[in-house]
């Protein structure tokens, strides 16, 4: 009798451990469908900097051509743009659009420790990027 119970408790437990696994698999499916469908949306900084205005931003020493450099205070940090469109683009934007911006970009902190940051959702975060980068767009191509 004793043994039947525990073949019976192993059989409940390879099949709990089973069903554990099915249900991790179809989570990081869900979970990459949604971030695809998301790449598909997104207006990525990328993408700005590769339709014409490029190069945006760099690091490093500057031996020639200073004179194409503009630098930039945002977030009291002095960046050096390379793009006089973009410092104007970014110089239009509400304080707290520029701070994502810096963070985003200039930090590289992901959406979700912005979020946290901000005590606000992901969500909230990914879709206030992506309208700055749509205004961004907008402004630069305004000002060709």
């Amino acid at each position: 009798m004793e043994n039947i119970t525990e073949q019976y408790q192993e059989r409940i437990e390879q099949e709990f451990n089973a069903l554990c696994k099915i249900i991790i698999r179809h989570a990081s499916a869900e979970a990459k469908c949604k971030v695809s469908k998301r790449w598909k949306q997104e207006i990525s900084f990328e993408y700005l900097i590769e339709s014409g205005m490029v190069p945006a931003y760099s690091y490093g020493e500057f031996k020639d051509g200073i004179e194409d450099r503009y630098p930039m205070l945002l977030c009291g940090h002095t960046v050096i743009l390379e793009n006089e469109r973009l410092i104007k683009a970014l110089s239009l934007l509400e304080r707290k659009k520029q701070e994502i911006v810096f963070l985003y970009f200039f930090k590289h902190y992901t959406y979700q420790e912005i979020a946290r940051y901000y005590g606000q959702a992901y969500s909230s975060v990914w879709s206030r990027m992506q309208t700055v980068i749509k205004q961004l767009k907008k402004e630069m191509e305004k000002q060709e």
